[in-house]
C-alpha cells in the first residue's frame, strides 16, 4: 500500500500543458434514474496518428451511440498518469436497451471511414454508487484489481473503502464494477475543476492513504491511474 501512495503522489503531481476541450451539445447530468451500466471503450492512438484525429473520430463514435438510443454519450482523451487513450462512454439502463441500440446499429451498417485508432476494447461497467451531477473537466479514472485469494464479497468490501476514501477526499466520485470485459476491476471516477482544486484534493487523499489505509490489508493485486480531460459530454 505505501508503494501505491508513493505511485499516486508522483503521477498526481505531474504538470503538463491542457489542450482544448471540443465542445459539443448540451450538458449531460450523470446522476438520473437509471445509468445502471456504462459501455466504456478505449481506443489507442495509432502510430504516426495525433491525438486530435483520433479525438474527431471518438466524437463521431459517440454521437452514433446516442443517435442509435445509449441515454447519453461522452468522451475523455488522455492526460497524465496512463496509456495515450480516448475514451467513449455512454450509459444505458438494462440490457434490453442494449439490444435495441445494437440493433438499431447494425440497420444503419458499419461506418466507411478509415479507423485512426491502433487497437479498441470495450467493458461493460455496473455503476454501483454515483455521486457526480455531470461529466467533470477533468477526472481521474482508477482502477483497481485485487487478489485470487479473496472472495467476491472481500473484493467488494476492499473496493468500498478504497471509494469512501477518494470519495470523501474529491467530495464526489462514482464506483464501478466489473460487468463483462477484460478484467474482473472495480473502477473509481473522481473530478476536479483545476490543477489548483486538484492539489487540495491530492493532499486529502495521500493523507488518508498514507494515515489510514497504508497498513490495511485490502488484497490488491494490480492498480493504475488514468488522469483524463473532458472532450465532450
Amino acid at each position: 500500500m505505501k508503494t501505491i501512495v508513493r505511485l499516486l503522489s508522483y503521477f498526481f503531481t505531474t504538470a503538463s500543458f491542457l489542450l482544448p476541450t471540443i465542445a459539443w451539445g448540451e450538458h449531460h447530468e450523470e446522476n438520473k434514474a437509471g445509468n445502471n451500466y456504462m459501455l466504456l471503450s478505449a481506443y489507442e492512438v495509432g502510430q504516426g496518428q495525433s491525438m486530435l484525429e483520433l479525438q474527431k473520430e471518438a466524437i463521431s463514435i459517440a454521437e452514433r451511440r446516442e443517435s442509435d438510443g445509449f441515454n447519453n454519450c461522452g468522451v475523455y482523451r488522455h492526460q497524465f498518469a496512463g496509456s495515450r487513450l480516448v475514451y467513449v462512454y455512454c450509459y444505458f439502463d438494462h440490457y434490453g436497451q442494449l439490444d435495441a441500440v445494437q440493433k438499431k446499429g447494425a440497420s444503419r451498417g458499419m461506418p466507411s471511414a478509415k479507423q485512426s485508432y491502433a487497437s479498441h476494447n470495450d467493458n461493460i461497467l455496473q455503476v454501483q454508487q454515483r455521486n457526480l451531477d455531470k461529466a467533470p473537466e477533468n477526472m481521474v479514472f482508477l482502477t483497481f484489481t485485487f487478489g485470487s485469494d479473496l472472495t467476491l464479497n472481500q473484493r467488494q468490501q476492499s473496493a468500498n473503502t478504497l471509494f469512501d476514501a477518494f470519495n470523501k477526499a474529491f467530495q464526489a466520485c462514482n464506483l464501478y464494477t466489473h460487468s463483462w470485459g477484460a478484467e474482473l476491476g472495480h473502477y473509481i471516477s473522481c473530478g476536479f475543476s483545476d490543477f489548483a482544486d486538484f492539489e487540495q484534493k491530492d493532499k486529502r487523499i495521500n493523507a488518508t492513504l498514507a494515515n489510514d489505509l497504508a497498513d490495511a490489508k485490502l488484497g490488491i493485486q494490480s492498480h493504475k491511474d488514468d488522469m483524463l480531460r473532458k472532450v465532450i459530454d
